[in-house]
């Protein structure tokens, strides 16, 4: 819609009773941040060594859309205006980071689920990019208060064993903000607001 080019790649989910693109209604694939971060480093790679690819962006996606699975499950996917959606770079380079994500994903030691912010979750693709966190779910702000719900549910399918709420302080409704500090401290998780 916005004509930007993008590499992207998220977990899978709905946290509404809607599953209007897969998955099922109010629930959560399995993920791994380790395979987040593994796609992602593969994505920038292509991004910078593809002249091709030249402009493009690589980030992070909010949870969105299924399918559903018990089994770790990653989305890597491109995108943008007409050109971009049929570009063989582009195919290519989610190809290069599905191949990698399969073969050479770890679990992290420092996954994370991200809370806050938009769709296309800025502060945790910066956050990715200084090497920070990895993460595996995102619940985005369009989302709250419903998705709150399911908190505990995302850190529980961030199979590494997320042991960290990363916030988007500044994206997450001002009504919203205790209510997912007292969620993380109900999970026994570290709060770090960004």
């Amino acid at each position: 819609e916005q004509g930007v080019n993008a590499l992207t790649v998220h977990a899978t989910g709905n946290w509404t009773s809607e599953a209007t693109y897969g998955g099922l209604p109010r629930a959560l694939s399995c993920t791994m941040a380790g395979a987040i971060r593994t796609a992602f480093d593969r994505l920038r790679e292509e991004a910078a060594s593809e002249r091709s690819l030249e402009g493009w962006w690589v980030g992070l996606e909010a949870t969105h859309h299924g399918p559903f699975s018990e089994v770790p499950l990653i989305y890597v996917e491109f995108g943008g205006d007409e050109a971009a959606r049929s570009s063989g770079a582009g195919a290519a380079a989610v190809a290069e980071a599905c191949v990698a994500a399969v073969t050479r994903s770890r679990p992290s030691d420092r996954a994370a689920v991200g809370v806050g912010g938009g769709h296309y979750a800025p502060a945790f693709t910066r956050s990715m990019s200084e090497d920070r966190y990895d993460f595996g779910h995102i619940l985005p702000k369009y989302v709250m208060p419903e998705g709150l719900e399911l908190l505990g549910e995302a850190v529980r399918r961030t199979v590494d064993g997320c042991r960290t709420l990363v916030i988007d302080w500044k994206g997450v409704p001002g009504a919203h903000r205790q209510a997912v500090l007292r969620i993380a401290e109900s999970l026994g998780l570290e709060a770090v607001r960004i």
